[in-house]
């Protein structure tokens, strides 16, 4: 994975974020047609997640990114789950490994199926790095490693829990003659 393959355009909050957890399961069946067993059909559930785009300056973007990966998988920021680092407003954060924050244990995923986690400049969509999950040490820290390579500050940085996905439907709808709605249906990637 690299950073071209993070997709860090944050969606409309206006109309919400859908979530879907699936337990897929493969019941096999005797003769008479009764149940005999259910077996999960993957080794843990498979996540899908719906979320609109409403961003005139970032749809061309967005557009050729999901065109350019269309085959294949890459990062999506779980956007249910933004954590808010806290500490000095301005602060650089570059080579901060241990991220104070608030509520982290309330985070489903950054707890239990989380891997890796992407920092987004809040100015700007096209700044954002991943980096990989070491701990999730209390209520109010977690660690992070790997190398830092862009420079991020405090008040205009989110992290976000993230997952590989892929594009399972790609729609635009338009609001007026110069602004377009994208739905997207991004599908969990194992």
């Amino acid at each position: 994975m690299s950073t071209t393959d993070l997709f860090s355009w944050l969606p409309d909050w206006t109309n919400g974020v859908g979530m879907k957890y699936r337990h897929n399961t493969v019941v096999d069946t005797c003769e008479t047609g009764n149940e005999q067993a259910r077996m999960p059909l993957y080794e843990k559930m498979k996540r899908t997640m719906t979320c609109r785009h409403f961003s005139p300056e970032y749809l061309t973007n967005i557009e050729n990114f999901l065109r350019k990966m269309h085959a294949n998988f890459f990062q999506v920021p779980l956007f249910s789950e933004s954590i808010i680092p806290v500490g000095v407003f301005g602060s650089s954060l570059k080579n901060v490994t241990s991220v104070q924050s608030k509520g982290l244990l309330s985070n489903f995923n950054l707890n239990n199926l989380c891997q890796n986690v992407m920092m987004i400049d809040l100015q700007n969509y096209n700044r954002a790095e991943l980096h990989t999950l070491v701990s999730v040490d209390n209520n109010t820290q977690f660690t992070i490693g790997g190398a830092f390579v862009l420079d991020f500050s405090l008040g205009n940085t989110v992290y976000y829990p993230v997952m590989l996905a892929y594009t399972n439907s790609f729609s635009d709808t338009l609001v007026t003659t110069h602004l377009e709605d994208t739905d997207l249906v991004f599908e969990e990637y194992f």
